[in-house]
């Protein structure tokens, strides 16, 4: 169950963080969108153009790079989203070419939509997944959390899933404006096996 007392520690552990001025780009929430500027990409991140089942996508016009996030979808998703994107520049920039659609398959979130780039495999859209969640939950919080409070997050043993309390998601999922989902698949990866 989330206290007060554990809201107050994670919340002085993000203060500490924020203070770190080694890592004066890394603050929490990550300002996505000023990181994306940084690299000179336009970004539209309530673009009304793309199609329904279009979370995102980044191409080149014109010998510039632009992400498109899809004008519908809540903040935090887009968030994700512009991290995943630019994930695309910063690791799979050559393979960009023109550009890269990432969608969703039924109502299940995908980024495996590959209409304008079959160079873009299934392994660069985890990587470009693996990119965003570590862009905006960095991995020194994640631990942090992880080792001061693994009551949070329960292991079944007989199949191997995971048991979160929804209330300590919910607030890490505020205070990092991320979906909980992302919370969770974060924090699972420095869950002691």
């Amino acid at each position: 169950m989330l206290s007060q007392s554990k809201i107050k520690k994670i919340n002085e552990e993000i203060a500490k963080f924020n203070a770190d001025q080694s890592l004066p780009e890394n603050k929490i929430p990550v300002d996505i969108e000023e990181k994306i500027r940084k690299f000179g990409i336009e970004l539209d991140k309530y673009c009304v153009d793309l199609e329904d089942e279009i979370l995102g996508e980044i191409k080149k016009e014109n010998g510039k790079y632009k992400i498109n996030i899809q004008a519908m979808d809540h903040y935090y998703r887009k968030r994700f989203t512009m991290g995943h994107e630019l994930g695309h520049f910063v690791l799979h920039k050559d393979l960009i070419g023109d550009g890269v659609d990432d969608g969703k398959v039924g109502e299940k979130m995908y980024r495996t939509v590959y209409k304008n780039n079959g160079k873009i495999s299934p392994i660069q859209e985890v990587d470009a997944n693996r990119f965003s969640a570590e862009l905006l939950i960095p991995e020194a919080l994640a631990k942090f959390i992880v080792s001061k409070f693994p009551e949070i997050i329960i292991k079944n043993e007989d199949d191997g899933s995971f048991d979160y309390d929804n209330d300590f998601l919910e607030f890490l999922s505020n205070r990092f404006e991320v979906s909980r989902a992302v919370i969770g698949f974060r924090l699972r990866k420095f869950i002691k096996h």
